[in-house]
C-alpha cells in the first residue's frame, strides 16, 4: 500500500524546485532564442516582400520606359523615312526639271540649226534652181 508521509511532500517540493531551476536554466533561454529567431525570420520575410514589390515596380517602370523609347524610336524612324522620301522626291523633281531644261535646250538648238539650214537652203535654192533650169534648157 501507499504511505503518504513527509517524503512525498519533500519529493513534491524537490520536483517543484527542479522544475523552477530547469525552467530558469533551459526553457526560458530556449524560448528567448526561439522568439529572437521568429523576429529575425519575420523581419527577413518583410524585407523579402518589400524587395519583391520594389523589384516589380522597377521592372514595370523599366518596361514602360522601354515601351516609350521604342514608340519614340518608331516615330523618329517614320519621321526620318518620310523626310528622306520627301527629299528623294525633291531630288527627282529637280533632276526631272534639269532634264526637261536640257531637253528644251536641245530641241531649241535643233530648231535653230534646222531653221538656219532651211534659211541657207532657201537662199541657195534660187541658185540651184537656175543651175537646174540651165542644164535642162541647156
Amino acid at each position: 500500500m501507499i504511505n503518504i508521509d513527509i517524503t512525498v511532500v519533500i519529493q513534491l517540493v524537490n520536483f517543484l524546485i527542479a522544475l523552477v531551476i530547469v525552467n530558469w536554466l533551459l526553457v526560458r533561454p530556449i524560448r528567448e532564442v526561439l522568439l529572437r529567431r521568429k523576429h529575425i525570420v519575420d523581419d527577413l520575410n518583410a524585407y523579402t516582400a518589400f524587395s519583391e514589390n520594389r523589384s516589380r515596380e522597377l521592372l514595370d517602370n523599366y518596361e514602360s520606359e522601354l515601351a516609350k523609347v521604342r514608340a519614340d524610336a518608331a516615330a523618329e524612324r517614320k519621321s526620318l523615312y518620310l523626310r528622306a522620301e520627301a527629299e528623294g522626291q525633291e531630288v527627282v523633281k529637280q533632276a526631272n526639271g534639269k532634264a526637261q531644261e536640257s531637253l528644251q535646250q536641245c530641241q531649241n538648238e535643233v530648231r535653230k540649226e534646222a531653221d538656219e539650214a532651211s534659211a541657207s537652203l532657201r537662199a541657195e535654192l534660187k541658185t540651184y534652181a537656175e543651175a537646174a533650169v540651165a542644164k535642162i534648157l541647156g
